[in-house]
């Protein structure tokens, strides 16, 4: 099966006569041209989707019609097809997905979808701020000039303070940048793009802090944060443009929790520019440059930018005395020490690989540089993290 979208979205399918085109869904005229015909026609627009993956998914259903009409050339131009679409992933897996967006819809003027919640997909170029003026635009479209506003705090909503319980003619989007969310699923996802298809689970976070009302704290150890789950009633990419949301569930992070989070995010992105390095099939100067770039940047801002939640600020927050005082503070404890070592391994890796390419750009003072941070690095944390 492509996708699960296909059974979920057979309602929206409407083969009446008046809406049959030169007999395609007709079964009395519908053949096996037809039906091939619209398979390639698929193939080609997953392949410019860069959804290579599920055109090879297609052309499982190909194969075996081409080669039982004994379509020689058919089968060639498939392998080729295939050959080329898979090359260009192997030299470089990252593409342009698209991006994610929460949109919870508040007032009056949306009817039965005051307080319904979507996940739109957009263009990853897209901003946010592009997002909500184009959203602005097509809501407008219905409820008016300047009857659509935009709800900029991203945390559990107040109705009694929304512009629209004073004015029922007001509606109020509240827009939130939102990421797949894989957990607990049972097949690990490890490719790009198995990250972007038949994602049906999105999640979002809000900082806030039990000391002071603004959402960011003034030190780590009062940097609390909420997890926003999102299931939606389908799974991206999908025909739609959004999906209602089916089910939501919120999770509240201690400070250790949310900086544990930090640390695994840091650990993991290091671990897929490595991965990147290491298996991309380079056919030129020029693309070996741009992984590399990608690598050192990870590196210089993970070991050289001191910002307040950098690993040895982490450290020295929660490590240096640290607070035992309950079993979900030890199991966070024991945590962040896991990550450290992992988050070390992982900098010692992209390190170790780096040195060819510093060394080909004449950037020894920088290898000198991480080289000697990553040390110091390891001699703060060497007493902290020991395991038990």
């Amino acid at each position: 099966n492509i996708s699960p979208n296909i059974t979920l979205d057979e309602s929206l399918a409407n083969f009446s006569q008046s809406t049959r085109v030169e007999g395609m869904f007709d079964p009395a005229v519908f053949s096996l041209g037809n039906y091939k015909a619209v398979l390639l026609r698929i193939v080609e627009l997953f392949s410019k989707a860069d959804l290579c993956e599920a055109s090879s998914a297609v052309y499982k259903l190909l194969l075996p019609i081409y080669e039982r009409e004994a379509e020689h050339l058919a089968i060639a131009a498939a392998y080729q097809n295939m050959h080329e679409m898979f090359f260009r992933i192997g030299k470089d897996d990252r593409r342009m997905l698209g991006n994610y967006y929460r949109v919870a819809c508040y007032g009056k003027p949306f009817g039965k979808e005051d307080g319904v919640e979507y996940v739109y997909k957009e263009r990853l170029l897209a901003r946010l701020a592009d997002v909500c003026e184009r959203l602005v635009g097509i809501f407008e479209q219905s409820f008016g000039a300047g009857k659509v506003v935009i709800w900029r705090e991203s945390g559990e909503v107040d109705r009694a303070k929304l512009p629209c319980a004073s004015d029922d003619s007001i509606a109020v989007l509240q827009i939130t940048f939102a990421k797949p969310y894989f957990e607990n699923e049972s097949v690990p996802r490890t490719t790009f793009f198995s990250k972007s298809f038949n994602v049906q689970k999105f999640m979002f976070e809000t900082p806030f802090s039990k000391k002071r009302s603004k959402a960011h704290a003034e030190s780590l150890s009062d940097q609390w944060k909420f997890k926003t789950i999102l299931t939606v009633d389908g799974y991206f990419p999908s025909i739609r443009t959004r999906l209602r949301v089916a089910r939501k569930e919120q999770i509240e992070l201690t400070p250790i929790e949310a900086c544990c989070e930090i640390l695994e995010k840091q650990t993991r992105r290091i671990a897929n520019e490595v991965t990147q390095c290491e298996n991309a099939k380079l056919s030129s100067q020029e693309i070996d440059v741009m992984h590399y770039k990608s690598l050192m940047g990870v590196l210089q801002g993970t070991l050289l930018l001191q910002v307040q939640a950098g690993p040895k600020a982490i450290a020295e927050e929660f490590l240096v005395e640290p607070d035992e005082g309950s079993e979900r503070n030890q199991a966070a404890l024991l945590q962040m020490k896991k990550q450290y070592h992992s988050l070390l391994a992982s900098l010692e890796e992209a390190l170790h690989l780096s040195v060819k390419h510093l060394v080909q750009q004449r950037s020894s003072e920088l290898m000198q540089e991480l080289q000697t941070a990553f040390g110091d690095l390891e001699d703060f944390l060497r007493p902290l993290v020991k395991l038990e």
